[in-house]
């Protein structure tokens, strides 16, 4: 069986700091980023910017899934840097940006879900293996 996923690309999931993170760290900004300029958020921006994504991909993948058992699965693939990912997992569990932290692998992934198959319960999968 093909799927044809439906790709998106959305600058709700994009590393407002990026260059400023590398300069911080490195001192240097490479040149492909010195045309860039460089955005700070708060976290709340980034919190009321992250919440209208997850608030989408409820709504739209996975509430219709967790309902209709019929329905196709709501499975959602989300790639970005590794800052705002935490923070996106932060956000998917309800966490303020400021009180959490969690570490996310260079390269790792993470599996956003749901306990009990409630969408109102959402969890974080710790290990790798998925629950069906």
């Amino acid at each position: 069986m093909r799927i044809e996923p439906e790709v998106k690309v959305t600058e709700a999931i994009r590393e407002p700091c990026f260059q400023l993170c590398i300069e911080h760290c490195s001192g240097v900004v490479p040149p492909m980023l010195t045309s860039v300029p460089p955005v700070v958020r708060s976290p709340e921006d980034v919190t009321r910017r992250l919440d209208t994504l997850i608030s989408s991909i409820r709504d739209k993948y996975q509430h219709p899934t967790i309902k209709n058992a019929g329905e196709p699965k709501g499975d959602v693939l989300v790639v970005a840097q590794g800052h705002i990912l935490r923070a996106f997992a932060m956000c998917w569990t309800g966490k303020p940006l400021t009180d959490t932290s969690l570490i996310l692998e260079a390269g790792g992934v993470g599996t956003l879900s749901y306990e009990h198959h409630n969408i109102d319960e959402p969890a974080i999968i710790l290990g790798g293996r998925s629950v069906e």
